[in-house]
Order: C-alpha cells, then sequence, then structure tokens
C-alpha cells in the first residue's frame, strides 16, 4: 500500500492518494506529483576487507 501526501508551501494538503499496489512506476509516479521521476545518479560504495 502506498499513501502519497502533497502539501503546498503553507502546510495544506493539496493531493491525497492511497494506492493498494506492490510497488510504483514512472507513469504512477508522474501521474500523482505531475512531475517526471528522476532515478538517482549515486550509488552507496561498500568496503571490504579480507584477511
Amino acid at each position: 500500500m502506498f499513501i502519497y501526501i502533497k502539501y503546498d508551501t503553507d502546510g495544506f494538503i493539496t493531493a491525497y492518494q492511497n494506492t493498494e499496489a506492490d510497488g510504483i512506476t514512472a507513469g504512477d509516479y508522474k501521474a500523482i506529483t505531475g512531475e517526471a521521476y528522476v532515478a538517482p545518479t549515486t550509488q552507496a560504495t561498500t568496503t571490504s576487507t579480507t584477511n
């Protein structure tokens, strides 16, 4: 389940959506927010030490 709440600059709710789903697509995100989804471009690095 996804619950999406969007607020304006004064803190009032401007959009609310409760969706039963296994995931959200880029198309779903744009339909809800009106903005295109931009995937993160950085990836966390991990360090492994072997003795």
